[in-house]
């Protein structure tokens, strides 16, 4: 960080144009608040934009947007959004959603019009966004385990300024910045700046364990991977080869046994035997069990061994909440207590009930149904809402406060609307009222609150657009990155795989964070000097 300010009156940057320092600060400092203030993030762009209108010299930046075919290649994207007005009815949506994509045309236009970045200069900026993410991790971690009296904390909460999905996204990719100049660099670094990167790294690492973002861990999973096949013939070493082949081996079959130990759990787990079991709890009162039981809480079967008469009881020597009243998230107590006493494979009576400890109460009260999310911001907590999630789905048929299974259910709309809609799409501003349209017509038993869009970058662009229009938005999207790809080296390759992987599960040119985030590094990278490229990992 020390470094990083250092290079404000480094020879570098006070030997810049007036005009060029602001540009670059500009850019520093709207990265800097990508993750901590959206704020920040408007006000750097009205300040880049100003710089770009004060230096003047339009007739030779008109011409350079002439000659930049890449530039131009990004701006077919925003020209959609304003061609496709003419298929709208819903005008103030449509200037909305406009309005948050303004930057889709904002960066091409400005950097695609004036002197490349250099890698000196990409180096300051994506620092930058390091030192933010940074910030951002420390401040979050301070309000959500300081000064945060809630005792279970869910982990998209963890995140305080921007959606946690997007900034999981900012976090692995200032994990990947680390590496990127950790191996580049490390020739110049002291033991202490090493030390200091390697505390870092594990720090980002850990923050990308709380968050707890699926779409983060799948671009890692990814990243490695085609990293690996790219660069691996650039490892000089053959001992470090065989290192590395084996930690990413390692890597990927502790992840599997992983989720086979919860799989296996959730679906093996022994449990009471179903064809014997008490009809009577140890206090003589009979106990409700189901018939055929079917849904499982940690392995175990819900709908048994219930006695309600002394879980009333019982509770409220536990507990002010009423037994028959809300949890503090308001979700039934009752249902909360019964299914949590089933993760614990506890009988649902007195006895099980007072074997429950003081921290089992408040993840109760809280309406935490299962003690498996009583676990400190573990991997395996997260993959258990997942399976826990498609076994409900699949024996219910409603996605309904699901957030992983339901986008099946977006789909579904999605594809309802473009078959009706296939060769023009709904319009840039209709997006809402065809969903809901489509959900009726679907005969979706979501609740209402949870019909939402797409999740789905494609889909949403297909949805829009039409057929037509969604093969122009593909070729805006990823013929910039083929015409341009051997101009950023490693971290531009990361850079693409980690967000084009991130808009298969998310919408994620539809917020202001993911949008800026995205087309910022993307025309960073797209528009490096040929002459002046981030040197590849050796």
């Amino acid at each position: 960080m020390i470094d990083f300010f250092k290079t404000l009156i480094s020879k570098e940057f006070l030997g810049l144009s007036i005009y060029r320092k602001f540009y670059i600060s500009s850019l520093v400092l709207l990265v800097l608040g990508l993750p901590i203030s959206p704020a920040l993030v408007s006000m750097s762009q009205f300040l880049l934009l100003g710089t770009w209108l004060f230096e003047r010299e339009f007739r030779a930046k008109f011409n350079a947007l002439l000659s930049n075919r890449i530039a131009q290649l990004f701006l077919i994207l925003p020209v959609l959004h304003l061609i496709w007005l003419a298929n709208t009815v819903d005008f103030g949506y449509a200037f909305h959603d406009i309005k948050i994509k303004l930057p889709l045309i904002l960066f091409p236009l400005i950097l695609g019009s004036i002197k490349p970045l250099n890698r000196i200069e990409v180096k300051w900026i994506l620092h930058a966004l390091v030192i933010g993410t940074l910030l951002g991790t420390i401040a979050s971690f301070i309000k959500v385990f300081i000064q945060s009296d809630v005792f279970y904390i869910d982990n998209r909460s963890v995140s305080v300024f921007i959606s946690h999905i997007r900034f999981g996204l900012m976090v692995l990719f200032s994990i990947l910045i680390i590496v990127y100049y950790s191996f580049a660099d490390i020739k110049k670094y002291s033991a202490k700046k090493i030390i200091g990167l390697s505390l870092l790294l594990l720090w980002f690492l850990y923050f990308l364990v709380i968050i707890q973002s699926l779409t983060s861990w799948v671009a890692l999973c990814a990243i490695i991977i085609a990293a690996f096949v790219k660069y691996k013939n650039n490892i000089s070493l053959r001992k470090a080869r065989i290192i590395l082949s084996s930690s990413i081996i390692i890597f990927f079959l502790a992840t599997f046994l992983l989720v086979a130990k919860v799989g296996f759990d959730f679906y093996f787990k022994p449990t009471f035997d179903l064809n014997n079991l008490p009809k009577n709890t140890q206090c003589g009162n009979p106990y409700n069990n189901q018939q055929n039981p079917v849904f499982k809480e940690n392995g175990h079967y819900i709908n048994i061994l219930i006695s309600d008469k002394e879980l009333k009881e019982t509770w409220s020597e536990l507990s002010s909440l009423p037994y028959t009243g809300k949890t503090i998230n308001g979700h039934s107590l009752k249902s909360t207590l019964i299914r949590y006493l089933t993760s614990k494979g506890l009988t649902k009576d007195r006895t099980g009930l007072l074997a429950l400890e003081v921290n089992d109460i408040k993840l109760i009260e809280e309406g935490i149904a299962c003690c498996v999310y009583g676990y400190k911001f573990v991997p395996y907590a997260k993959i258990y809402d997942v399976i826990w999630e498609i076994d409900r789905y699949v024996k219910t048929g409603n996605a309904s406060n699901l957030s992983v299974v339901q986008r099946v259910e977006f789909a579904h709309a999605a594809f309802y609307i473009i078959k009706n809609n296939f060769w023009f799409g709904v319009g840039s501003g209709d997006l809402n009222s065809a969903y809901e349209d489509a959900y009726l017509k679907i005969d979706s038993n979501m609740v209402q609150t949870k019909r939402l869009r797409a999740h789905n970058q494609y889909l949403t662009f297909f949805v829009m657009f039409g057929v037509l229009g969604f093969v122009l938005s593909m070729i805006s999207l990823f013929l910039p990155a083929f015409k341009s790809f051997n101009r950023g080296g490693f971290l531009y390759f990361c850079f693409l795989i980690m967000m084009f992987i991130s808009m298969l599960n998310e919408d994620t040119l539809e917020t202001q964070a993911g949008v800026t985030f995205f087309i910022v590094f993307y025309t960073i990278f797209a528009f490096l000097n040929r002459d002046q490229n981030i040197e590849e990992l050796n």
